[in-house]
């Protein structure tokens, strides 16, 4: 048997040697990677958000869009009829679903108005109070007239916005438009 010698091994050179950096090294990387991944968990949707093109989206109006015979509307009282209609943003595109309302209000044999059931002062949904006999918002108090929808009392900026309405055939058409809320005057949103 060969006996080979052992050589003297410098346990203070070993002690600071590539073991120590690798330690270090691995911290360092370890701590760089955890900060990566916090600024990407807070930074990511608040840059997402920023220069998503959700952020431009514009609301689509329905169109126009029949409610029924006109015979089934009496006369002097109002109704509600939701305006159904598909959305589309920047990514998504939505089921048929109800994207607004109207009241329609049958004058006579012939005549019918319509009106957003969406308050413009900001936007709550407009009912109808048939004490008084007028519209009423239940978030801010504004009151509506039926003769005309103009404003009664309450912090709305106009009345009711009117929209276009068409009888064809005994059919009521309606086209049904968003408009800028909070403002005293009538622009589609």
């Amino acid at each position: 048997m060969s006996t080979a010698k052992a050589e003297p091994v410098d346990m203070e050179a070993t002690a600071q040697a590539p073991e120590g950096k690798s330690r270090r090294g691995f911290l360092r990387a370890a701590f760089g990677v955890l900060t990566a991944a916090i600024a990407a968990a807070v930074g990511g949707p608040i840059l997402t958000a920023f220069f998503s093109p959700a952020r431009r989206r514009t609301v689509q109006s329905g169109g126009s869009a029949s409610f029924g015979p006109l015979d089934k509307l009496p006369i002097g009282k109002p109704q509600r009829h939701d305006v159904m209609g598909s959305g589309t943003d920047a990514w998504d595109r939505s089921d048929v679903a109800a994207i607004g309302a109207v009241w329609l209000v049958r004058r006579d044999a012939t005549h019918v108005d319509a009106y957003s059931a969406t308050c413009p002062h900001l936007g709550c949904p407009v009912g109808f109070d048939p004490g008084p006999n007028r519209f009423t918002c239940p978030c801010h108090e504004s009151s509506f007239a039926l003769a005309d929808g103009s404003c009664l009392g309450g912090p709305a900026p106009r009345g009711l916005d009117p929209l276009p309405v068409d009888v064809k055939d005994g059919e009521v058409f309606v086209t049904y438009q968003k408009f800028i809320q909070g403002i005293a005057s009538r622009r589609p949103a």
